[in-house]
């Protein structure tokens, strides 16, 4: 009785080893399963901050900052600057403040018909950043962080050529 005793006090020991060795091994990383391109965020946990900052895309012209300021504690927010005058080649650089989710949307509702504008962000979590290359012709286009829109979050681009 005494060496069943013995190997039953070992099993959780083994068991132990058992699921380390499982969980161990090769570290390898599926990166076809996240899309080159924009640090957007997604419904899922947000990932570990990267060491290195991701590359700017190669533009013609400048990169924008533009960063998501939340106000209110959470309940509103503000894009600084919310005035922008670039250039046909420029990047607009949205980058979030990390106190709550924002995202950057051009709304066909506020802006000229026919031009073809920027896909709306995902929801940016702590740090996120999105990419805007500005391609739209000369003109005025209005822009918002469509959660916090109602509450004054939104901005005005003016293209020039």
């Amino acid at each position: 009785m005494r060496t069943f005793a013995r190997d039953l006090a070992k099993l959780p020991l083994l068991g132990l080893l058992a699921f380390a060795a499982a969980c161990g091994g090769d570290k390898k990383t599926d990166q076809s399963a996240a899309p080159a391109g924009n640090n957007e965020a997604t419904s899922a946990a947000p990932a570990a901050p990267a060491t290195a900052p991701a590359a700017a895309p190669a533009t013609a012209g400048k990169t924008i900052e533009v960063k998501m300021l939340t106000t209110n504690g959470g309940a509103a927010g503000k894009f600084e600057p919310a005035e922008i005058t670039a250039k046909v080649g420029d990047v607009l650089h949205f980058t979030t403040d990390g106190v709550t989710q924002h995202n950057v949307d051009f709304p066909a509702a506020d802006n000229p018909a026919g031009v073809q504008l920027p896909a709306p962000s995902a929801y940016l979590a702590a740090g996120g950043s999105y990419d805007v290359p500005v391609t739209m012709a000369a003109g005025t286009y209005h822009f918002q962080c469509d959660p916090h829109a109602p509450m004054g979050m939104k901005g005005v681009l003016t293209v020039t050529q």
